[in-house]
C-alpha cells in the first residue's frame, strides 16, 4: 500500500489535470467561436490550433477503429462471455 501521502499527491495531480485539460477544451471552443465572430489573426490562430487538438482525439479514435485496433479487446470480451454464458 502507499502511504496516504503519495495518494492524496496523486489525487490532486490528477484533480489538477482533469482542470487544465478541461480549461484548455473551454479556451479551445471560445478561440473557435471568438475566430468566427471577430475574424482578427490571433483568433483565427488560435481557433486553428484549438481545433486541431479537439480534432486530434476523434481523428486517432475514427482511424484506429478503421483499422480494426480494438477488435482484439472486443473479441477477447465477447469470448468471455459467450464462454461464461454456456457455463453450467
Amino acid at each position: 500500500m502507499a502511504p496516504d501521502s503519495e495518494r492524496i499527491g496523486y489525487v490532486i495531480g490528477l484533480l489538477f489535470g482533469a482542470a487544465m485539460l478541461f480549461a484548455f477544451l473551454v479556451f479551445a471552443i471560445v478561440a473557435i467561436v471568438k475566430a468566427i465572430t471577430r475574424r482578427t489573426a490571433g483568433w483565427i490562430i488560435a481557433g486553428i490550433i484549438g481545433g486541431l487538438f479537439l480534432a486530434a482525439p476523434a481523428l486517432l479514435i475514427f482511424s484506429a477503429q478503421s483499422a480494426d485496433f480494438f477488435l482484439p479487446f472486443v473479441s477477447n470480451q465477447m469470448l468471455r462471455r459467450a464462454l461464461k454464458a454456456m457455463e453450467p
